[in-house]
């Protein structure tokens, strides 16, 4: 990504302008701006400003995409530019779940659908259906920074069985903090350098949300194909693909599932009560806790088991067979 910022008065020329607010930033512009980008072309002129008789020329202006500044939202715009704010009285509208559209929202709204065949177009992944993948995008990604942007939701979660709150260090502080530090009596910086590392950043991020979905995505039709050709409580996949989230909610039968990792060594690893439960619908033997190599071997008389996690969620051999055979000693279990 090369980004170009520019000064609010250079409103001249015909190419594509993306217009944000000056001074500090937030999640939701800096995710905007960097998912425009995918659209406006990488080489998209950026200008931050917050100067009104600079906007109001920047609103009659052609091919230029206001986000987050402006006071209006104008998502139709065909004699002016695009204005997605949300700052203004009433906002810009909710969710059905009840979560407010911040400038990343709307632009997500407007736009998620080709950012995201755009994004799986340069990562060369084919055969994904777009609309759930930019869904999964808003739900998984869009909606935290939304959420945050507009106060909207708890950020405080309590422990499981204690009264201790923690804070979750979310993606919008993660954000904020590349801004300059606010250190009393001293200048560490620039707010322009800071945004222009910020939509760098926040653009990687993106690439990886989408392309993971994607993946996601053509994973959960590997699993079913699977799941249907292979029915009981062990499931064999091939290389890795990210199965957890299909078998949780489609295949309450299956209890493990025996995949091999990036590094050549076939897993079994347990399916959760629930996705993110770290309690197994059932879990390895509790025997095996910790075992490694040749005690691990010793104990389940497979010749080439390599170890079993602590915690008894997941375990290893050095092939195909051996981890079938360790996912069958534990469904007996």
């Amino acid at each position: 990504m090369t980004l170009q910022l520019i000064s609010s008065s250079q409103h001249a020329g015909s190419g594509p302008a993306i217009v944000t607010h000056a001074g500090p930033f937030h999640c939701d512009e800096v995710g905007a701006v960097a998912a425009l980008l995918w659209i406006r072309g990488h080489q998209t002129r950026v200008c931050r400003t917050r100067d009104r008789d600079d906007l109001l020329v920047w609103a009659k202006r052609p091919n230029t995409t206001m986000v987050d500044v402006g006071g209006a939202y104008a998502p139709d715009a065909t004699m002016g530019a695009v204005q997605l704010d949300h700052h203004q009285k009433g906002g810009a509208g909710q969710r059905p779940n009840g979560v407010p559209f911040s400038s990343f929202g709307l632009v997500w709204q407007v736009y998620g659908l080709r950012i995201v065949e755009a994004i799986l177009d340069e990562a060369g992944i084919w055969g994904v259906d777009h609309k759930a993948v930019a869904q999964a995008i808003d739900e998984a990604l869009v909606q935290a920074v939304d959420s945050g942007d507009t106060q909207c939701a708890e950020t405080n979660s309590t422990v499981r069985a204690t009264s201790q709150k923690i804070s979750w260090y979310g993606i919008s502080l993660a954000v904020h903090q590349l801004n300059p530090p606010a250190v009393p009596g001293q200048k560490l910086g620039s707010f322009d350098v800071a945004f222009v590392k910020a939509v760098e950043w926040f653009d990687v991020v993106l690439y990886g949300a989408v392309t993971s979905a994607a993946a996601e995505w053509l994973a959960m039709e590997a699993v079913r194909g699977a799941a249907k050709e292979q029915p009981g409580p062990v499931l064999v996949l091939g290389d890795y693909v990210d199965w957890l989230a299909t078998v949780c909610r489609e295949f309450p039968e299956i209890l493990f599932v025996v995949f091999k990792n990036p590094e050549n060594t076939w897993m079994v690893q347990q399916v959760p009560v629930t996705l993110g439960s770290p309690k197994g619908r059932k879990a390895l033997p509790a025997a095996w806790s910790a075992m490694r190599d040749e005690e691990f071997q010793k104990a389940t008389g497979v010749s080439d088991a390599v170890f079993c996690h602590l915690a008894c969620f997941i375990a290893g051999a050095k092939s195909r067979e051996g981890a079938m055979l360790l996912a069958k000693l534990a469904v007996e279990a």
